[in-house]
């Protein structure tokens, strides 16, 4: 998806990845990449995923790994098409974190913001962790991104966030379905 708006061109890249596999797996979205070609063939931008929701997935379930460019280099017709590919390893099962008192708005940067509140299930803190919110049309269609961090929620504590898709033009009318996940780093 591409937005051209304040002198940029944003483009968002969300490519869903499902577990097809008998294991637990951990998305490596910093191993993971897209390439963005324009209608010639050249490569327009290229770099890693920044985020996925959620990181670790169990046996049969689809996560999301995204990222997004910004640019004041290229017009918005030079975002043709998109390659990109997902790396994973395999993982023990995840401690669930919790989202809770989930609201979607209006951004005031055009957009949607997100806000909610996370729930560390389990009996370590979590120091960093990543909010990933990817919002759907009625017809199952993906819109676009916000994606954030969250810090310092204590074993079984809650912890606010507010994330936000930035420059993605995304119009709060046309979102029917938003699913949110907050995922520890791991290190």
């Amino acid at each position: 998806m591409t937005w051209a708006s304040h002198g940029y061109v944003t483009a968002q890249v969300i490519l869903p990845v499902v577990n097809d596999g008998g294991t637990w797996i951990k998305l490596q979205e910093s191993q993971s990449q897209f390439t963005i070609y324009d209608q010639d063939g050249s490569v327009t931008e290229t770099q890693g995923f920044r985020a996925a929701g959620p990181k670790r997935l169990a046996p049969g379930e689809t996560g999301y790994l995204v990222g997004e460019v910004f640019s004041d280099d290229h017009p918005r017709a030079a975002y043709d098409r998109v390659e990109a590919d997902a790396y994973y390893e395999e993982a023990d099962q995840a401690d669930r974190v919790t989202v809770d008192n989930v609201r979607v708005r209006r951004a005031s940067l055009d957009g949607v913001e997100v806000t909610g509140e996370a729930t560390n299930q389990s009996v370590e803190r979590i120091d960093n962790a990543d909010v990933v919110a990817v919002f759907f049309d009625a017809e199952g269609n993906i819109l676009g991104y916000a994606s954030g961090f969250v810090e310092n929620i204590e074993p079984n504590g809650r912890r606010a966030f507010q994330i936000d898709s930035s420059f993605a033009e995304i119009r709060l009318g046309d979102v029917d379905e938003t699913l949110v996940w907050v995922s520890p780093w791991d290190f």
